[in-house]
């Protein structure tokens, strides 16, 4: 619930376009998705929000929260996947700010990493 919510504020504001809408749905429905298939759901909410923080303007901190709610569901349903995930993502937001694309969003997944 808090993604349309964090959605439906920003988009008053006019801070975000159609593809970051799409995507933060869809982030949405594979959160919703993660009681019912917890590995397949996990893997791919992490690849959706990992993209969103990477390569969109995305001023929702729900969408690192996702990120990082799919890394702890593949830690607890299987161990080396989440420990492959925590590391490819702290490696990617580890690139990504040497860009100087440094967003506070990124600090904070990379101090829990």
């Amino acid at each position: 619930m808090a993604i349309p919510v964090e959605m439906g504020v920003y988009s008053s504001q006019n801070l975000l376009s159609w593809s970051t809408i799409r995507i933060s749905l869809l982030v949405a429905v594979l959160c919703a998705m993660l009681g019912a298939a917890p590995v397949w759901a996990a893997c791919l909410l992490f690849a959706v929000s990992g993209y969103a923080l990477l390569w969109l303007f995305s001023p929702l901190t729900t969408i690192m929260i996702a990120a990082l709610t799919s890394i702890a569901v593949l830690s607890f349903v299987k161990p080396r996947l989440g420990a492959a995930s925590a590391l490819a993502a702290l490696a990617a937001l580890a690139a990504n700010n040497m860009q100087n694309n440094l967003t506070s969003s990124n600090i904070v997944g990379m101090i829990i990493m």
